[in-house]
């Protein structure tokens, strides 16, 4: 991933880019957008900080309230909800909520991530912000009760009802390739839905 964002920024054309790695054009957009893969580090922490140039573009793009309300990002966000801004440079595209950090609290450490501890993907305020690793934070959301699944992950594809339909329609003979292409998913997908790879807790009632 950081070398994919590292030969675009360096110049590279994106159709150039995608077959050197076997991946699509759109996927290499969505790496160097951040709308994938939005947690792998670029480079060192030190070539990471915000110009003083840079901070006087992010900031106005920032509705800042009271001091303990979410700060939302007015600019663009990724797919997944989260403040999109891009660096000077022509570096890649960054989350906004990292440069809130950096700006406040300084350099990012290798090997930790900035959370939101509002849950607003939005949300800049430095307050609400605050850094673990992908375990620890994994961690408290379980203990929270706050991990997703099924329909309330924000990468699902299919319903509930989906779900159990694929596995009752395969159990009964039909293709994993035609159900796939019927529900708008892959093969693979289907195959572990019925494997229990995938919703392995839904079960019918």
């Amino acid at each position: 991933m950081r070398e994919i964002r590292a030969l675009v920024a360096s110049g590279w054309r994106r159709c150039v880019v995608a077959p050197r790695f076997g991946v699509s054009v759109r996927t290499v957009s969505f790496i160097v957008n951040r709308d994938t893969w939005g947690w792998v580090q670029d480079a060192p922490a030190e070539a990471r900080m915000p110009s003083e140039k840079e901070l006087a573009r992010f900031w106005p793009k920032v509705d800042v309230r009271g001091p303990t309300e979410c700060w939302p990002w007015t600019a663009a966000l990724t797919t997944d909800g989260y403040g999109r801004f891009r660096r000077e440079g022509g570096s890649p595209v960054c989350h906004a909520h990292r440069v809130a950090w950096e700006a406040t609290h300084g350099e990012i450490p290798e090997g930790v991530c900035v959370w939101h501890s509002c849950y607003n993907k939005p949300c800049v305020n430095p307050l609400h912000l605050y850094l673990a690793t992908r375990a620890e934070h994994n961690a408290d959301m379980a203990l929270e009760g706050r991990f997703r699944c099924g329909e309330g992950c924000w990468q699902a594809k299919l319903k509930e009802e989906q779900v159990l339909q694929i596995r009752r329609r395969v159990a009964a003979g039909e293709s994993q390739a035609a159900l796939g292409r019927g529900f708008g998913v892959a093969s693979a997908t289907v195959a572990k839905i019925v494997d229990r790879r995938n919703w392995a807790w839904l079960e019918a009632e």
